[in-house]
């Protein structure tokens, strides 16, 4: 667990700020929480969210790359938070 600390690649963010977020991103998809699995060993449940910026439209081009994702749209991530 300590090394996980030390390089954690997530970052925790205020509720305050969640809806800014939103707003500036491309891309919302929910995720299994890897520290939670570290720690419970279990993986069903999705706790934590993946936020991109596709500036191009590249991920449009790939559905299939998306398609064992949940990959949520700005009023869905909007309703969970």
């Amino acid at each position: 667990m300590k090394r996980r600390k030390a390089t954690h690649f997530g970052q925790v963010l205020p509720i305050e700020d969640v809806e800014k977020v939103l707003n500036m991103v491309d891309s919302i998809t929910r995720i299994p929480c890897g520290c939670r699995v570290k720690t419970t060993g279990k993986a069903d449940k999705r706790y934590c969210f993946g936020f991109g910026i596709d500036k191009l439209g590249i991920m449009g081009k790939y559905p299939d790359s998306t398609s064992s994702l949940e990959v949520l749209d700005k009023e869905e991530a909007k309703r969970i938070f």
